[in-house]
């Protein structure tokens, strides 16, 4: 539980920047929950040397290491460029369940239904959370579908767990979505 602590400080500072600096309040977010666990340094010591810029910064596990020290909310000290061999590396942690909040917001065209005020249908694709089980329920399942339906997102889940969160990806880094980008499809506009 330690390091889901030490995560969730730095999520926490992460959060209040994004609400001090966006036009956002709190009421606009949707937590989903997610585990963590810190990146075993074992596996970060071979990689160290190569920070110093001999190594491949664009490698797939390079890459994914500093994904997920953003994801956890430990901001880089320097850009990794400048870093020396020697440095230090920052704490890093990678979501152990599967990260809902990586999942897919999609919808369809806004449906009249007779009252003049169109609203597009919403669902979010998420990885099925595989959380701990209460009463024989999934209690992070449970907890999607209650703050998705809190701001009137019906949840998709999609059970990603082996080609997707195992490979410490989920539902938004393994799909492939064609998006409307002309004029009369401002996003923005479409809720309130």
């Amino acid at each position: 539980m330690e390091d889901n602590e030490r995560a969730a400080e730095h999520l926490d500072r992460v959060l209040a920047k994004l609400l001090d600096e966006l036009d956002i309040n709190e009421r606009q977010l949707v937590k989903l929950p997610v585990l963590f666990r810190k990146l075993n340094p074992f596996i970060i010591d071979p990689l160290k040397n190569s920070l110093g810029g001999s190594g491949n910064k664009g490698s797939v596990f390079h890459q994914n290491l500093m994904l997920n020290q953003l994801q956890a909310g430990t901001e880089p000290r320097t850009s990794l460029g400048a870093r020396k061999a020697d440095a230090e590396l920052p704490e890093m942690y990678y979501a152990f369940s599967p990260n809902l909040a990586n999942g897919l917001l999609l919808s369809s065209p806004p449906a009249d239904n007779g009252n003049g005020d169109a609203q597009p249908d919403w669902v979010f694709a998420y990885t099925k959370p595989d959380g701990p089980l209460v009463d024989g329920k999934d209690i992070f399942a449970q907890g999607a579908v209650k703050a998705l339906g809190r701001v009137g997102v019906r949840p998709y889940e999609i059970d990603a767990w082996d080609w997707a969160h195992l490979g410490q990806g989920e539902v938004h880094c393994t799909s492939n979505v064609w998006r409307d980008v002309s004029p009369d499809a401002a996003w923005w506009r479409t809720r309130n």
